[in-house]
């Protein structure tokens, strides 16, 4: 959650219920939300966005926070991979069953269903297959080549690698498990394109 208005402080909190659904950390459950909503604190804070430019001021992308400032992950996976298809994206706001229809066509553009509701969803997304995948990318799909921006960052390498690394070294202590990509349960739906995901 945006504590700041110039975005330079943010807050997480997990219900403690969600946590313990089914088990603690059911199937990884946990550590995917955590590392999908810290995707949202990594690409919406101040070094990211400019909340002093106004939507109308802004030639970047604006996810709401702010005016995304030119070299942000999310204005460069919006101006590389959804620019094209943004019209799209737009007419179909209106309804789940037309985005529905969006995501049919597009889908090779997304890592999972959920990215494609915003591009706020869509980074979010790509940064925590990022960091589940053990592997690097698989192939040269739009969704692929989203992944392939992260690894392009060698900040959000290191970033990766310290993440994985604190979860294996807990997982050994019975602990956190590192979930298969994807496998977030709002990973399989869509979700509203108005609404963000708590953060």
């Amino acid at each position: 959650m945006q504590i700041k208005q110039d975005l330079s402080d943010w807050k997480m909190g997990i219900a403690i219920d969600y946590a313990y659904q089914g088990s603690f950390n059911e199937g990884g459950e946990l550590v995917y939300t955590v590392i999908h909503e810290f995707g949202h604190m990594l690409t919406l804070n101040n070094s990211q966005l400019d909340s002093s430019i106004s939507e109308a001021s802004c030639t970047n992308y604006f996810p709401g926070e702010g005016c995304a400032k030119e070299a942000a992950y999310i204005n460069k996976l919006q101006r590389s991979f959804c620019a094209d298809i943004w019209s799209h994206y737009q007419q179909a706001q209106g309804s789940q069953s037309a985005m529905q229809g969006f995501y049919t066509t597009y889908n090779s553009r997304f890592v999972t269903q959920y990215a494609s509701t915003n591009p706020e969803e869509d980074i979010a997304e790509v940064f925590a297959v990022f960091v589940t995948r053990a592997g690097g990318v698989n192939g040269s799909s739009k969704a692929e080549q989203k992944i392939q921006l992260m690894y392009d960052h060698p900040e959000l390498t290191a970033l990766r690698n310290y993440i994985r690394g604190n979860i294996s070294s807990r997982s050994l202590k019975g602990g956190f498990v590192l979930p298969a990509p994807g496998s977030w349960k709002q990973a399989n739906r869509i979700g509203n394109p108005h609404k963000k995901c708590g953060h």
